[in-house]
Order: structure tokens, then sequence, then C-alpha cells
């Protein structure tokens, strides 16, 4: 929660210094009203994919080592 607090206020922060005051913040706004529904769709495919990646290596043989 701390690291989202201040990720937050770090984009805030560079938007204001980038820009000036009302257009920093409104552009902080707009891109978390934007991106928001990105992340929540990002994390159940996120979590379907490490499921996939867990059972397509769960039944691997094993890799021999040959010498020459």
């Amino acid at each position: 929660m701390a690291l989202g607090i201040a990720g937050f206020v770090k984009l805030i922060h560079q938007n204001v210094r980038e820009t000036n005051v009302m257009f920093g913040i409104g552009g902080s706004l707009l891109q978390l009203l934007l991106f928001f529904p990105v992340a929540l769709y990002g994390l159940p495919l996120l979590a379907i994919a490490l499921l996939f990646l867990l059972f397509a290596t769960y039944r691997g043989t094993p890799a021999w080592l040959v010498d020459p």
C-alpha cells in the first residue's frame, strides 16, 4: 500500500514539475483513471499465465549432461 502511494506521489510530482500545477494534477488523475482498468484486467491474466507455466513445467523430463 505504501509503495502504491509513493508511486502516486512520484507521478504527481513528476507531472507537476514538467507542466504546471493544474495540468500536472489533472493529467495524473487522467492517467490513473485510464490505466486502472488495465491493471485490473492484467492481474488475472498474470495469474493465469503463472498457473500455465506451473503446469507446463511440472512434468518436464530431466536433462542429462553428457560430456564429450
